[in-house]
């Protein structure tokens, strides 16, 4: 989450790949002849951005719109027109509070906000290859702004900038090597996702169907619960035709709500499980860790979001603050059990973390992986972002948290 655009650069220049050409949501450039009239226009002298003068509490109380000037590219960078900025509610809440990775924030007079979004580019530095002024991208870094300047390694071609590729290209990358790189799920394996109806958990949940693993997803809602029964079944069907044969063997997946039964009771029902992805923390990574199944099973610890400050004080749960230190620590531990829980998700190798970028961008495009976005028609301009980062804290939503910064 908040070291992803650590990991999802690569040692050498970016693969473009051809991108979304199929959205289906209405949250998308539909005049891409227009971007990229819009796109090849200079970079202005000014522009605004939210950002935060000093830490603070949370986001809502350190965002700020500020006018700023849009920095022209260096060698190996690109300047991007923004149009749609994914929300990482917990990113933002420790960004704005200057804690743990985001300390260094402390030292300076402000510092921008937003991770992830996609837009155009309007300005490609020196030693670009591969990406041109009017090409459609995600990207990472700065997208709480009507124009950020990030590596082009950090930038995914795609065939207009939409609300789902600004899931994709951080939430997607997170789920394709929870599941695949890092987890190593396997045909046949019971695999536990929790939050699957979240920006991360609906992608981890497909993606663990499609290759023919045994899965038990947590949710809370009926909404939620029918948004995850369906995507996993749609996914195992597409895994199927996508040649994967283990995956029409999959067992049908198991739905646990929230709100309608103990949630610790039903994932301790449910298991052992062989890899666990992780998203809630508290007293469901509780159960998780109890619930694996011996010496080969792993959990990784890709969110801890009833332990954040919004919460106020996390109910005492059995392993204490084992997430928050392995996850910001980018360690792993060995239970007692042989079990090994993981708060780093991202493998070592880079190209292998650019290889999962790539591969649910091309899933998507060939319309076998659905991407769930919510808030793009809602949260439009920046000053609604704080409103959208609040609503993704909620619990509420279904997928992943989008807001329009400039519609086309």
């Amino acid at each position: 989450m908040v070291v992803a655009a650590d990991f999802l650069s690569a040692r050498s220049a970016p693969r473009v790949t051809a991108g979304l050409r199929r959205s289906r949501q209405r949250a998308h450039c539909r005049g891409k002849r227009a971007c990229a009239l819009a796109a090849s226009s200079a970079l202005p002298a000014t522009a605004r951005r939210l950002e935060a003068r000093r830490p603070g509490g949370g986001f809502g109380e350190v965002a700020k719109v500020v006018d700023f000037a849009p920095r022209a590219p260096g060698t190996a960078e690109v300047a991007v027109r923004v149009r749609f900025a994914g929300i990482n509610g917990g990113c933002e809440t420790f960004r704005a509070r200057a804690e743990h990775w985001f300390e260094r924030n402390r030292a300076l007079e402000g510092f921008a906000l937003g991770a992830e979004g996609s837009g155009e580019v309007v300005a490609v530095g020196e030693g670009v290859e591969g990406l041109a002024v009017g090409d459609a991208v995600a990207f990472v870094g700065g997208a709480f702004a009507e124009f950020t300047t990030v590596p082009a390694v950090l930038c995914q071609r795609v065939d207009s900038p939409s609300a789902e590729a600004a899931a994709l290209i951080i939430s997607g990358t997170t789920a394709a090597v929870s599941v695949g790189e890092t987890g190593g799920a396997a045909p046949g394996e019971k695999v536990l996702v929790t939050a699957a109806a979240g920006g991360a958990g609906h992608l981890a949940l497909q993606l663990a169907a499609m290759k023919g693993c045994d899965v038990v997803a947590t949710c809370g809602g009926a909404e939620k619960a029918a948004l995850v029964s369906r995507l996993a079944t749609q996914a195992a069907s597409r895994g199927t035709a996508a040649g994967n044969c283990a995956a029409s063997m999959a067992a049908e997946t198991v739905v646990i709500d929230h709100t309608q039964e103990d949630i610790c009771e039903a994932i301790a029902r449910e298991g052992p499980y062989d890899l666990a992805v992780e998203h809630v923390g508290g007293r469901i990574l509780d159960a998780a860790m109890d619930s694996l199944s011996g010496d080969a099973s792993r959990l990784l610890i890709v969110g801890y979001i009833s332990e954040y400050p919004h919460n106020g004080i996390a109910a005492p749960h059995l392993h204490g603050d084992l997430a928050e230190r392995l996850f910001w620590g980018q360690q792993s531990e060995t239970l007692a059990s042989g079990a090994t829980v993981r708060g780093n998700v991202w493998p070592e190798d880079r190209a292998l973390v650019r290889a999962a970028r790539d591969h649910v961008f091309e899933l998507h495009r060939e319309g076998l992986l659905e991407v769930v976005t919510a808030g793009a028609d809602d949260f439009v301009g920046l000053d609604r972002v704080p409103a959208a980062v609040e609503e993704m804290l909620s619990g509420r939503t279904l997928g992943k948290v989008v807001a329009t910064i400039a519609p086309c």
